[in-house]
Parts: structure tokens; sequence; C-alpha cells
């Protein structure tokens, strides 16, 4: 079973965005020299764009995508969209993980 790239950006988004949680939880356990170093750090900032980038391309190309694929599960225009469109990136995440394999590819 090959991987579809709505499935590639699922892992993405999701693993990014749980790197970016371990990353904020862990600054608060070392020192603030050391906190205030890491702030500061350009490699640090690097990391925390890329991750940034990648949670929210991935998530917006799920959403934007899903307007289409998931279109039936959804059903007609309702509150069920109205939902679907003002959570975006965590929609576009819910709905590909929850239904990915049911839309029509």
């Amino acid at each position: 079973m090959s991987m579809n790239r709505y499935d590639v950006a699922l892992k993405i988004g999701i693993i990014s965005f749980l790197v970016i949680l371990v990353f904020l939880i862990s600054m608060n356990f070392i020192s603030e020299e050391s906190a205030s170093v890491a702030e500061k750090s350009i490699l640090v900032q690097g990391v925390n764009i890329v991750l940034s980038l990648a949670v929210t391309c991935s998530g917006l190309f799920l959403w934007f995508t899903g307007f289409s694929r998931f279109k039936t599960r959804i059903g007609n225009y309702g509150i069920k969209w109205l939902m679907y469109a003002t959570c975006t990136i965590f929609s576009g995440f819910y709905m590909q993980y929850r239904y990915g394999n049911e839309a029509n590819i």
C-alpha cells in the first residue's frame, strides 16, 4: 500500500506540530540563561520557521483540497461547511485522518 500525497501531508503536519509542542514545553524546563541564548540563536529560529511552515503549508493543502474531496462526506452547505471553513488547518488534518481513505482521490 503506497501512501498518497494527502497522507504524506498529514504526517508532515502532525509530526511538525508535535515537535513544536515538545520544543515549547522543553523551553520551560531549561534555565533562563539557556532559554535566552536559544531564543536568540539563528539555528533555533530557522528550525521554528521551517516547522511552522511545514504545519501551515500541509494543513492548508489538506484544507483547500478537502473542499472537493470531502464534499459528499460533509453534505449540503450548512453548519458543517461553516465549521470546516472556520477551523481551516485543523479541519484539514482531521478530515484527512478520519475520512481520507474514503475520499475519492
